[in-house]
């Protein structure tokens, strides 16, 4: 096939480029030199010639992810925010301010990043409900119970603040 056009459709809901069982998924013009991607009538992804744009990833909606494993991947909830999902479990986030998030520590300078309960350069740990078993190296700073505690490498278990 030499020099085929299609249609110039400018919608995701009936792509220039469909399938007669499903004209609803497609590729169609997305605006000047750009590709877009449709699923079932909705923009799914956009190509330029610089960047390949992933549309639609939220904190519930995995936008990257594998086929044999979809509920693993990143997804993007806000502007300048990327998550991580494994086993579709949140487990980290990264974002513009100086913190990052990794599923049950916080870490940065920003309040408003998780819940840092509005401290300003703070370290949140979650709650254990229970005490780790074993050490990994050095040791292990956990809350429990409200109060901060500090397992050894050798096994000792301290309470550092109470509750």
């Amino acid at each position: 096939m030499r020099d085929a056009r299609c249609a110039e459709r400018w919608s995701a809901s009936a792509p220039s480029l469909a399938f007669q069982s499903d004209n609803n998924t497609g590729l169609f013009r997305q605006g000047s030199s750009l590709l877009g991607f449709a699923a079932n009538g909705v923009e799914a992804a956009r190509l330029s010639a610089t960047q390949f744009l992933l549309v639609g990833a939220t904190t519930t909606n995995v936008g990257f992810s594998w086929i044999g494993d979809p509920d693993t991947g990143f997804g993007n909830p806000a502007a300048n925010t990327i998550d991580v999902f494994l086993g579709g479990a949140n487990l980290a986030r990264f974002d513009a301010s100086p913190a990052f998030g990794i599923r049950n520590i916080q870490v940065g300078a920003d309040p408003t990043s998780f819940g840092f309960g509005g401290g300003v350069g703070v370290l949140a740990i979650v709650n254990r409900t229970t005490a780790p078993s074993s050490n990994i190296g050095g040791g292990i700073l956990y809350a429990q119970s409200g109060t901060l505690r500090w397992r050894g490498s050798a096994g000792n278990d301290v309470q550092i603040a109470g509750a």
